[in-house]
């Protein structure tokens, strides 16, 4: 066999092997944004889904916008595809769930769905209900 032929070989068969020895499961995020003091659904909040990298700087970073916002109903499906393979420090993978709404306070939550030992079908559910407080203005 020739040289680049047997790198080739031996290219191909690292990736067939790499990506054979991992899995991801589907999770499907149901969020609810309702306002703290009525209960009433908001719509138009805006949220993003941001990898934890350790970073603890980066929590309360809203970044860019992600284009996910809430319905009528104060409502977002998202789904979160969770790799069977966890290179975090904590043992596991974990997002901020970043809410933001002009005339209330943002939101972070610390979310850490989990996986279960051997992958299965479909999507696992996850539901998360984010009360938010209105800002007040200050009186003059």
């Amino acid at each position: 066999m020739t040289h680049p032929l047997r790198t080739t070989l031996l290219l191909i068969t690292g990736v067939v092997l790499l990506t054979g020895c991992s899995w991801s499961q589907v999770f499907r995020l149901t969020l609810t944004v309702v306002d703290q003091r009525d209960g009433t659904p908001i719509s138009g909040a805006k949220v993003a889904v941001d990898p934890f990298t350790g970073n603890e700087e980066r929590k309360n970073d809203f970044g860019p916008e992600t284009g996910l916002q809430t319905d009528e109903a104060g409502r977002v499906d998202y789904d979160i595809s969770i790799s069977g393979y966890t290179p975090t420090a904590s043992g596991g993978e974990r997002w901020y769930l970043k809410v933001r709404k002009e005339g209330y306070e943002p939101v972070v939550l610390d979310i850490k769905p989990n996986p279960p030992p051997e992958p299965r079908q479909g999507k696992i559910p996850v539901t998360v209900k984010v009360e938010m407080r209105r800002v007040e203005n200050p009186t003059r």
